[in-house]
């Protein structure tokens, strides 16, 4: 824990830096991949969503619904806290007996933080760069619960590539609270303006578990209400190892700046 806390002090107190506070609202939504900057000193921002996911397989199908809540608070420029509340439903039907076992509750919690390690101007060639730090707790419903705390590290990247036109790239690596070992997972993502207010994104993602691997891909809508206030939609599928997913969502973003 003790290298824990010095990169967590160090990165409280890195306040020089350019100005994360941007004109308009940005969120990780829609989309699986994250970006790698924070929402800016004093700023509140809350991003949720009602997701959907249809798994079909042999034995049993499972349909999960979950409302997701996420909160990022910016302590300086360069970093944020952030946590995960999810309420999720989920029903499993067995499809050679129809029989149906059902699960609810709060499905995850999750705390920590994002520290942003480059901020990449127009004219650099490198792109900007974050890392994302969150635990996952065990404290959840106990249709759901952990065995201990599992961490989950992610390394963000990001550079436009024309004014309209940006590429991000996300590595993962996360445990489940279960098994000591962890999976590693990618996201591409490409996302576009159309406009003042509407945007795209094109993304593939995927995993990697003990050498199990799985892949989708996915494609997100956007639109700005407002500077501060943002609606989007997105759905994803994949069909690995005869297990056809589909996924889909729909959520808001918003901010707003309680302290300075």
């Amino acid at each position: 824990m003790k290298p824990f806390l010095f990169c967590f002090t160090v990165a409280v107190f890195s306040f020089s830096s350019l100005a994360q506070y941007q004109p308009t609202i940005q969120t990780g939504r829609p989309g699986q991949g994250i970006g790698p900057g924070v929402v800016g000193t004093g700023v509140l921002q809350w991003q949720a969503g009602f997701d959907l996911q249809q798994i079909e397989q042999t034995p049993s199908d499972r349909t999960n619904q979950t409302f997701n809540n996420i909160l990022r608070l910016g302590l300086s420029e360069r970093f944020e806290i952030s946590s995960i509340i999810d309420y999720s439903d989920d029903e499993i039907a067995a499809t050679s007996t129809r029989a149906r076992q059902g699960l609810s509750g709060i499905s995850q919690f999750q705390f920590g933080f994002r520290y942003v390690l480059n901020e990449a101007s127009p004219e650099e060639w490198f792109p900007a760069v974050g890392l994302q730090t969150r635990f996952r707790f065990e404290s959840v419903g106990g249709d759901y619960r952990r065995n201990e705390l599992a961490p989950i590290f992610i390394l963000a990247t990001s550079k436009g590539i024309t004014d309209q036109i940006s590429l991000s790239v996300n590595a993962g690596m996360a445990y489940d609270g279960f098994t000591p070992t962890p999976t590693y997972s990618y996201v591409v993502g490409l996302s576009q303006s159309l406009n003042s207010r509407w945007g795209t994104l094109y993304e593939a993602y995927g995993q990697d578990n003990a050498g199990q691997k799985t892949n989708y891909l996915g494609l997100g809508l956007s639109y700005l209400m407002t500077s501060n206030f943002q609606w989007d939609g997105y759905i994803s599928t994949g069909n690995n190892m005869g297990i056809r997913e589909t996924y889909m969502t729909l959520g808001l973003s918003w901010r707003g700046r309680i302290f300075r």
